[in-house]
């Protein structure tokens, strides 16, 4: 991708972050579905809260 500028909200795919001349920032949907997965998978109870 070239002349991209701006914020680019993503997941935590690395390939996104390879993408030159933005910002990138984390998608809010994406941490709470990793947060809900380590609660329900992995039995760490932090993440609920």
């Amino acid at each position: 991708m070239r002349d991209a500028t701006g914020r680019a909200v993503h997941d935590f795919w690395k390939p996104y972050y390879t993408i030159p001349g933005v910002q990138h920032a984390l998608c809010v949907a994406h941490i709470l579905r990793e947060l809900e997965n380590r609660v329900e998978w992995d039995d760490e109870r932090w993440a609920a809260d």
